[in-house]
Formats: C-alpha cells, sequence, structure tokens
C-alpha cells in the first residue's frame, strides 16, 4: 500500500453533536497522527477514494462505526497549505473510538508532504 504520513497537525474541534468531546476535567484530545492512503494502490497521485486516517491521542465519546457527511468534515475540520478540501467531498468513518478514516469522494488539491495540516475551524 501507498502511505505517508503527514507530520504537520495542530488540534481538533471538540463538538458533542457530532462525537467529539471532552469532560470539562479531561485531558485534551489531540491529533497524534495523519496517514495518507490509496486503499487500492491504483496510481501514485492523490485521487478520489484515497484515505486520510486521522488518529487522536484518547479515545472520543464516537460511535465506533459512526459516520460522518462531508459537511460534517468540512465544519469540523480546516485542511490548509494548501487547502485540500478544495474542490473536494469527503466522508468520514469512524473505525475505533479514536480513529477516523476521511476518504476523498472526489479529491481537491493533493496535499503537500511536511507541509499540509489538519485544525479545528476557526470559525466554530
Amino acid at each position: 500500500m501507498n502511505k505517508f504520513l503527514i507530520p504537520v497537525i495542530t488540534s481538533i474541534l471538540i463538538l458533542g453533536t457530532l462525537g467529539l468531546s471532552q469532560d470539562a476535567f479531561a485531558d485534551t484530545i489531540d491529533i497524534s497522527s495523519w496517514v495518507a492512503n490509496d486503499p487500492d494502490d491504483g496510481d501514485a497521485t492523490y485521487s478520489d477514494g484515497d484515505t486520510l486516517t486521522l488518529t487522536f491521542s484518547a479515545n472520543t465519546n464516537a460511535t465506533n462505526g459512526g459516520t460522518m457527511t462531508h459537511a460534517e468534515v468540512i465544519a469540523n475540520f480546516t485542511f490548509a497549505t494548501p487547502n485540500i478540501a478544495t474542490g473536494a467531498t469527503f466522508s468520514g468513518l469512524w473505525t475505533s473510538l479514536s480513529t477516523l478514516q476521511i476518504t476523498a469522494d472526489t479529491a481537491g488539491t493533493a496535499p503537500t508532504i511536511g507541509g499540509t495540516n489538519c485544525s479545528r475551524c476557526s470559525s466554530c
């Protein structure tokens, strides 16, 4: 499989409605890794069907197997430098309580290794 680690990850928005919340006395939940993958190894470029797997530093209260729509992904995460959400549509699947797999249903701008970052939505 074509896998690579994009190490420039900053933070995540914590929202109860989408399963990302934290107790007032709990540790902060951070993104500990972000791994891109081409599940079918169909090409050597960022394209439709490629995944971005976010692993969090602790379990969230997301439902294992729960899904996120494009609107929910975009409302909760900001992708920058470059903005891979430009021209893209995403869907999300919680594969565990601490892992969210985002699929590029329609790939947009390709991420830059060591340059693209993912953070919480600044307007939320």
